[in-house]
Parts: C-alpha cells; structure tokens; sequence
C-alpha cells in the first residue's frame, strides 16, 4: 500500500531515470526536469500520438 501511495504522489524510490529526468535536489524524492532533453521527449511524444502505436519508433529514435 506505501509503495503505491508513493507512485500516486511521483515520489521516486531510485533506480534508473526516465530520459527527460534528473535525479532529485538533495533532501528530496521529487524528480527535476532534464531541460536539455526535454524537447526529445515532447518530439517523440507528439510523434507517437500522431502515428501511433505502429510507427517505426526505433527507426525514429535513431536518427
């Protein structure tokens, strides 16, 4: 039940980062934004909803 209180409320419990994320100020469990990757993850987002599901992700992502 705490582990999923905790996800409800985004506080990180460590591991990998998602891209587009940086680990948390000291003292905290709130991830801060990666404002250098943040336009790649808003690219490949919109790129997903406008293709869907079956477009050629991986193809994409390597370019």
């Amino acid at each position: 039940m705490i582990a999923a209180t905790q996800k409800k409320n985004g506080v990180w419990m460590g591991g990998g980062l998602s891209l587009g994320y940086n680990e948390p100020a000291s003292g905290s469990r709130s991830l801060r934004i990666n404002e250098a990757e943040e336009d790649v993850v808003r690219l490949s987002c919109q790129t997903y909803l406008a293709l869907g599901p079956d477009c050629p992700s991986q193809s994409f992502s390597e370019r």
